[in-house]
């Protein structure tokens, strides 16, 4: 979860700054903060992949919804599907295999 934030917030950049919905950015936090709880508590562990998938995926949408910058939902889609992936299949996550 931590190696994740950096490459969300480079690929945010300055550009997307001002393209931010102000207005989103509450329940933007309160989804990161949710989605660190839960795989810093080891909640994760106790779900299966497809399962501990789609809430990370879900989570991730949420917080770059804050980003209104007319990117193609196809484009979002993709990058919420790949750093969804690589946490949920995380190296982290302890007493499971990949």
């Amino acid at each position: 979860m931590r190696r994740s934030i950096t490459p969300l917030a480079a690929m945010s950049g300055r550009a997307a700054l001002s393209s931010v919905s102000w207005s989103k950015i509450v329940r933007a936090a309160r989804s990161l903060i949710a989605l660190r709880r839960y795989y810093d508590s080891g909640e994760a562990t106790h779900e299966d992949y497809a399962a501990r998938k789609a809430r990370t995926k879900q989570a991730l949408g949420e917080m770059l919804s804050v980003l209104d910058n007319g990117a193609p939902q196809e484009q979002r889609e993709l990058i919420l599907e790949h750093f969804a992936e690589l946490l949920a299949r995380g190296d982290s996550l302890v007493g499971e295999s990949k």
